[in-house]
């Protein structure tokens, strides 16, 4: 099972690069991610305070430095209040306390804050059409990995050329 850390929420995303593995038998299952789950890092400073969304279905966990929001859907669209979370990061960072060194955000601090959203109807529409957008944009995210590794195969290829233009043209056709 795919294990989070701090060093994975960043950006207002969840980088898949630096998470580690585990044995899923050691993960407790509080510790582990549901769809639209909202990722806090919760320790560290620099990192402290960064939000995300969890938007897969594929399973993982997150390390005791993320704090998991989950909202109550009766109470809260998921989507929605994810989005709502992602507009207080700046907020929520400022939560911490501790020394220098040795912040944390307590998990209380999170559970007290407040946050702003439509009425539940209102809020489902708008959960859907947001987690719509975001799909998209994973989906576009995505096919810039691939463009730009076609891209760094294919530019040595070109400037020494052992591959023509023509020929480029052809081998990235399924790509494009």
């Amino acid at each position: 099972m795919v294990v989070l850390n701090q060093k994975c929420v960043r950006g207002q995303r969840v980088w898949l690069e630096p998470a580690r593995r585990t044995d899923p038998r050691k993960v407790r299952a509080d510790r582990v991610l549901v769809k639209n789950d909202v990722l806090v890092n919760s320790t560290g400073v620099g990192t402290l305070g960064r939000v995300a969304r969890w938007t897969r279905s594929s399973e993982a966990s997150v390390d005791s430095h993320i704090t998991i929001v989950r909202f109550n859907q009766t109470a809260i669209d998921s989507v929605c209040g994810g989005f709502a979370l992602l507009a207080q990061e700046a907020r929520i960072e400022a939560m911490a306390e501790g020394s220098t060194g040795q912040t944390e955000l307590r998990k209380s601090l999170l559970e007290a804050l407040s946050i702003r959203v439509p009425p539940h109807a209102v809020q489902r529409r708008v959960g859907q059409l947001l987690g719509d957008l975001a799909a998209l944009e994973e989906r576009k995210l995505a096919e810039n990995v691939e463009l730009a590794a076609a891209r760094d195969a294919l530019l040595p290829l070109l400037m020494s050329g052992r591959v023509r233009v023509r020929e480029a043209e052809k081998s990235i056709e399924g790509v494009v």
